[in-house]
């Protein structure tokens, strides 16, 4: 029987598995560092660009475009699509053979996961009413960290799984990256088709500001500066989040000597509840002290915060204890990604309505953009450089000092503005 919109949280959790498994299969390849570099004789950097750049690229160009579509097109169509084309671009990159190929397969992976949240909050807004939008929007939202926990959990279990089977003489001949694709990427596919199969679009309900739109600078007015201001600090501090995923599971077993199924427990425990924590926790003293007319909260505090985390990604890598490592990135997710949750906040709460929306996808896509295109690719290439040894503890260390003061200034020159009038 197809699931319509008087079972939208039948709905909800199909799409909730789908973000869950999104995340999964974009970040299986930060397990698989050590067989790829071994098989087809990728570079740091180049890894770095698969994992980081190029996916930002393309998920940051597509993501507007293809947010757009869901506005005026059928979203359970169009999410059908997009999870059919990463799930078959995460199983073709197991027959992929060179650097290329699996630069353009990353590519089509970002293509597919862009669509995935702008068609999934739309959906959200139609299927429930508006006392029960919030929570379907939370669990949406936090289904993407339990992805990433999932990610590292099963997917380190995984490779040390496979790895035991093939030098077992098992897999039939695949190596155990190509056989870890094709394990994530195939439910993946499966579940899309279920989604399109069961899944009817609902009846689009009428924005009631829809007649009286204006134009974003119209509507920005004087506080344009201050919104860049903001969308530049919430996204440079997501850059060592994104780079610790890239590279913590390469430095938990090659600085500390754990396996990968321990590295990828112990980052996706601590890196998720950090997260979540940070996500639902950090804006309530914020949103507190502004509404009691502290409106300077808004970018002072996430200050603090952003040095607190900051600390904690610089001293983290260069420690020599794994738990004050999970210590630091603890502390560091729930400061930074914390700090990221609060200028989605503060993009609600001062956005005029009619541009609301595009502010909110806005820091989405500058976040994303600015941390996977910077993260794990400047961390290749520092500790590429560092000498004939990679140092991935000092590159990690160096990046978070670097962005934690670009996300000072940019907050110091948000807080300047703040204080405008808007008009």
């Amino acid at each position: 029987m197809p699931l319509q919109a008087r079972d939208p949280w039948g709905v909800l959790a199909i799409m909730a598995l789908l973000i869950i498994m999104s995340m999964i299969d974009r970040l299986i390849l930060a397990l698989l560092v050590r067989p790829l570099k071994a098989d087809l004789d990728l570079s740091d950097v180049q890894l770095g660009l698969l994992f980081g750049t190029a996916f930002a690229v393309f998920y940051g160009m597509m993501g507007l475009p293809l947010a757009r579509i869901a506005d005026r097109y059928n979203r359970i169509r169009l999410i059908t699509l997009a999870v059919t084309l990463w799930s078959i671009c995460t199983i073709l990159s197991g027959f992929a053979n060179a650097f290329w190929q699996l630069l353009l397969l990353r590519a089509g992976l970002a293509i597919g996961e862009a669509a995935l949240f702008p068609a999934v909050h739309s959906l959200i807004y139609d299927l429930f009413r508006v006392q029960r939008r919030p929570l379907a929007a939370s669990i949406a939202t936090a289904a993407a960290p339990l992805g990433g926990a999932l990610a590292f959990i099963a997917g380190g279990a995984l490779v040390d799984s496979m790895s035991v089977w093939v030098d077992q003489g098992g897999g039939g001949g695949f190596r155990t990256w190509q056989i870890v694709f094709f394990a994530v990427g195939i439910p993946s596919l499966m579940l899309g088709l279920i989604f399109g199969g069961v899944v009817r679009e609902p009846a689009r309900v009428a924005r009631a500001d829809e007649e009286h739109k204006v134009g974003a600078l119209e509507a920005l007015r004087g506080r344009r500066m201050m919104f860049l201001w903001l969308l530049l600090a919430g996204g440079i501090c997501q850059v060592v989040p994104y780079a610790y995923q890239a590279w913590a599971p390469t430095l938990l077993t090659e600085k500390y000597g754990l396996s990968m199924s321990q590295a990828g427990i112990s980052l996706g425990l601590v890196g998720a509840l950090g997260a979540v924590l940070g996500t639902f926790l950090v804006p309530l003293p914020v949103m507190r002290l502004y509404d009691r007319g502290t409106t300077s909260a808004l970018t002072r505090l996430p200050m603090l915060i952003v040095a607190v985390g900051t600390v904690s990604f610089a001293l983290g890598p260069l420690s020599s204890s794994v738990s004050m490592l999970l210590a630091a990135y603890f502390l560091g997710a729930f400061a930074l990604m914390g700090t990221n949750a609060t200028v989605f906040v503060s993009m609600q709460r001062l956005a005029p309505d009619s541009v609301r929306a595009t502010l909110v996808a806005g820091t989405l896509l500058v976040s994303s953009s600015l941390g996977l295109g910077l993260g794990p690719i400047t961390v290749a290439y520092l500790a590429n450089a560092i000498g004939p040894i990679p140092r991935f503890d000092i590159a990690m260390s160096a990046l978070a000092v670097v962005t934690g003061i670009g996300s000072l200034v940019f907050f110091w020159l948000a807080g300047r503005r703040l204080a405008i009038p808007a008009g």
